[in-house]
């Protein structure tokens, strides 16, 4: 038996695309476009469709840098983390140092031998 597929008007204003899918999810297309009734084509169209943002060009530029400040934001927050961090263990190494370096001196005015250091 040999279909015939006759196009709408709108149809006829179709273009060809083609795209590779793996294979499982062709066949999930298949089976879900079966499901609704219409062809895989017309499936994908709609899904196409679904991502299609309504939004000016302005609001898209404005919603991406709000995303890209919210970033920058942890980025920073993160980075302050880090500088508390290091000044923290700078900080103890300093205070490592100095107490080593007095308890030497103290040592030396009593005349104490301290080993070869």
């Amino acid at each position: 038996m040999i279909g015939v597929w006759v196009m709408s008007a709108s149809e006829s204003q179709l273009e060809r695309m083609q795209i590779l899918v793996p294979a499982e999810q062709k066949q999930r297309m298949r089976v879900h476009a079966k499901k609704l009734g219409i062809s895989v084509s017309e499936l994908y169209r709609r899904s196409a469709d679904a991502f299609a943002v309504d939004e000016s060009e302005e609001e898209i530029h404005h919603a991406a840098l709000e995303a890209l400040v919210e970033a920058l934001e942890v980025g920073t927050k993160r980075a302050a983390k880090a500088v508390d961090r290091v000044e923290r263990e700078v900080a103890a190494t300093l205070d490592f140092y100095e107490a080593r370096k007095q308890t030497r001196a103290a040592r030396d005015q009593s005349g104490e031998t301290t080993p070869a250091s």
